[in-house]
């Protein structure tokens, strides 16, 4: 995103900012964060309050809802054109 970014014709086109979207920027923050994850789970695997621990979380942190499309705008205009963080 850069100061050109038109945060007006998505959110004209989706209202807010699609929940599948959200879930995508904060997996793109922890990358390879699934993979490690997967790799503790396995060596826990053998413990099953672990593993179903892990198989909760996993549903919640997949369980996102649509980002508010006025919020949205506002953190455009505060964080990427006044620069105020």
């Amino acid at each position: 995103m850069g100061p050109d970014f038109d945060e007006e014709a998505l959110l004209a086109e989706h209202g807010n900012v699609p929940a599948e979207w959200v879930q995508n920027a904060l997996r793109s923050l922890r990358p390879f964060g699934k993979v490690a994850g997967a790799a503790n789970l396995l060596n826990q695997a053998d413990q099953e309050a672990i593993v179903r621990s892990n198989l909760r979380m996993g549903k919640w942190e997949t369980d996102n809802i649509p980002f508010p499309g006025g919020v949205f705008r506002q953190m455009v205009n505060d964080f990427l054109r006044d620069n105020c963080l």
